[in-house]
């Protein structure tokens, strides 16, 4: 949870390079922990910070992790799980 914490000031404070690397974190732990959605809203706000194919790729990814679970506004739900974006 730390890590999107940070990942989100990094953002505000314009060092995406830095909110890219906790992003980058904030995925892996959660895939270790099996905190799936959370992963994938961090995976999203990755993708927004990705240029080209490998962020609409990332963004994709998470989008779709929510709507095979039935989430009807992912969006919302990215929101929610993983402010700051």
């Amino acid at each position: 949870m730390a890590a999107l914490i940070h990942a989100a000031l990094d953002r505000a404070e314009g060092d995406v390079a830095s909110a890219r690397r906790h992003l980058e974190d904030a995925v892996a732990a959660f895939e270790r922990q099996g905190l799936r959605l959370f992963a994938a809203a961090a995976r999203v706000r990755l993708g927004e910070l990705t240029p080209g194919a490998e962020g609409v790729r990332l963004s994709s990814d998470g989008l779709d992790a929510f709507r095979a679970e039935g989430i009807i506004d992912p969006r919302r739900m990215v929101a929610m799980l993983s402010p700051g974006g």
